[in-house]
């Protein structure tokens, strides 16, 4: 859209500012002539009126108003006619429209009103063409191949050049930037984020930053949780229009980035998942795996529970995008990771979202890193007040009378050992056993809750005490049994 320094600026109308220099940016998309008494009711926002000034009041007071009347309507510009009917210009008016940036300019006699008019409607189908070309080189973006460290940030510095703006892509919880997790520019206005997670419409709105001038900041529609703002270069006005567009690419060069990271941890995957279901056959080779993986030198096993799934995948792509290198799964309700990081617990707990807790291992070399898993688990299991949501791994905690896993699972194996057995049958029958003590060993209740017969319930309560060498009945038996299923739940298996 172009603005009205565009239309005064052609040597042809030999148009001459009167008053109003400081809103010469302002945009102007039509002209419209009125001499009616009350312009406002017919000329609006981005137009400008031309008129031959016989409705003009002669009092300065009055045309004071006349001219705070128009402004209010938001109209760009008045273009008066010389020689016509207009009365006198006051000091008050002039002064009054450079206040409010209101550009007041006069129109050579006998230069034609339509010729003004003809001249702004050219303006903008030039400037509407120049827009269009614009959003075509915005979107010939998407093709870019983004497979680079800075493939994303290659992006949004073509979208500065295009539009003209400054721009930062930041989290809408924190304003670190959404592509390394670094503090925001200094630009950004200090304080409270531009907003909490966007669901509302994805328009852009202005918001007055540091230095006093306004930016637009707008959701990214195809990338929740990440707000684009725009802050206009020198002699650059603000678009709203080709802001959207320019929001629309960045948001699907996110969004695609995010995808592709998401399929690389599928691809990796499943190395952790072998180290962490073979654990025993792999141990003394899990350096290799981790290679694989793209690890070297230390890393840190962390475990995230609670919250809802949603809420534990947001904290691992926030953890990305804060510089955290990590590889993670899914076990059991729980994300498991392996990450490294020098400031790892500090950035976990800048980025746990909706009441996700974590339990980080001790920093270990890669090739023992089922062992700082294992820790991460502990740490949640033996910490009674964790830091803030975040629990380390320390030798000297304890649970249970318990003061490590390993302790924890020599005893799980000396008293389920006969259970866990990998084979469906083992499995069937470590189930029965959690459901007969979970429902207060009731065998109606045991036998509704499985499905089975009573009788095969106590069928299977008998092969069980005779692979674990225990007697159900016995108050001992039955409260080492359950803290041993209770660790055997919590641990890493």
């Amino acid at each position: 859209m172009p603005a009205v320094r565009d239309v005064l600026e052609q040597p042809q109308l030999q148009l001459r500012l009167l008053a109003g220099a400081g809103g010469l940016d302002r945009e102007l998309e039509w002209a419209h002539t009125c001499d009616l008494p009350d312009p406002w009711n017919w000329v609006g926002e981005r137009q400008a009126l031309l008129t031959n000034g016989s409705e003009i009041p002669e009092d300065p007071g009055g045309q004071v108003a006349w001219a705070e009347r128009l402004d209010r309507a938001g109209v760009a510009a008045v273009g008066i006619g010389v020689e016509m009917s207009a009365p006198e210009f006051s000091a008050e008016l002039i002064s009054r429209c450079d206040e409010l940036r209101l550009p007041c300019f006069l129109i050579p006699y006998p230069l034609s009103f339509s010729a003004v008019a003809q001249a702004v409607a050219a303006s903008a189908s030039l400037a509407e063409a120049k827009r269009m070309r614009t959003i075509g080189r915005l979107y010939d973006l998407t093709t870019r191949d983004l497979g680079a460290s800075d493939g994303v940030q290659s992006v949004i510095e073509a979208v500065e050049q295009l539009v003209g703006h400054d721009i930062a892509v930041v989290d809408a919880v924190c304003s670190h930037r959404w592509t390394d997790g670094a503090p925001p520019p200094a630009w950004l206005p200090a304080g409270e984020p531009a907003s909490p997670r966007a669901t509302g419409a994805q328009v852009p709105r202005v918001r007055e930053i540091d230095s006093g001038e306004n930016a637009h900041v707008v959701p990214l529609a195809a990338m929740p949780g990440a707000l684009a703002w725009f802050r206009p270069r020198p002699g650059n006005g603000a678009n709203q229009y080709l802001l959207l567009h320019a929001a629309a690419v960045l948001g699907a060069a996110l969004s695609r980035r995010a995808l592709d990271e998401l399929q690389e941890n599928r691809r990796k995957v499943e190395y952790l998942d072998r180290i962490l279901l073979e654990q025993e056959r792999f141990r003394g080779g899990s350096e290799t795996w981790m290679r694989r993986l793209g690890f070297a030198g230390e890393a840190r096993g962390v475990v995230l529970v609670d919250g809802t799934q949603e809420a534990r995948e947001s904290t691992v792509r926030r953890l990305q995008r804060h510089g955290v290198k990590l590889t993670w799964t899914l076990q059991h309700e729980r994300q498991l990771l392996v990450a490294q990081h020098p400031r790892l617990v500090e950035l976990i707990e800048h980025s746990l979202e909706g009441g996700v807790r974590a339990g980080v291992g001790s920093e270990l070399e890669i090739g023992a890193v089922h062992q700082s898993l294992r820790e991460s688990v502990w740490s949640l299991l033996a910490a009674q007040a964790p830091r803030g949501r975040v629990a380390e791994f320390r030798p000297a905690g304890s649970w249970m009378g318990f003061h490590d896993p390993g302790e924890a699972e020599h005893f799980v194996q000396s008293m389920l050992g006969g259970l866990l057995d990998p084979s469906p049958m083992r499995a069937e029958l470590l189930l029965t056993l959690r459901t007969y003590l979970e429902l207060d060993r009731s065998l109606k209740r045991t036998s509704e809750a499985l499905v089975v017969h009573r009788q095969t319930v106590v069928q299977r309560l008998h092969k069980i005490e005779e692979l674990l060498g225990v007697r159900l009945g016995s108050t001992d038996a039955i409260a080492r049994t359950w803290v041993a299923l209770t660790l055997h739940a919590s641990l890493l298996h």
